[in-house]
């Protein structure tokens, strides 16, 4: 009898595996759902909406961006201002304009 009971004794250690399979699946689910949540547009991970020109290294400018020799930046609080400005400007090029326009001394 007790050879025919040792036979089924059940592994303590196999018992362990479906616990930690279980919580494997469960961690990959929440990661899957936050991955979901990121591309459905549920949760922001890149700021966007209006934002401060100065914040993002531009200028308020009353002439076009390009007239300036600047590139323009989108999505800015220049009109929303006590002395409004059309364009949110910046220069790309890394060269101020008191260096560029040769009056340095």
């Amino acid at each position: 009898m007790e050879k025919y009971a040792a036979k089924f004794k059940m592994n303590k250690k196999a018992q362990g595996l479906p616990l930690n399979l279980i919580i494997i699946a469960v961690i990959v689910l929440i990661v899957l759902a936050v991955i979901i949540a990121i591309f459905v547009g549920k949760i922001r991970v890149l700021p966007t909406g209006v934002q401060s020109c100065e914040g993002r290294g531009g200028s308020c400018q009353e002439k076009s961006c390009a007239s300036l020799g600047l590139a323009p930046i989108l999505n800015h609080d220049c009109k929303q201002r006590e002395d409004p400005k059309d364009y949110c400007c910046i220069d790309i090029t890394g060269v101020s304009k008191d260096e560029g326009n040769g009056n340095s001394p």
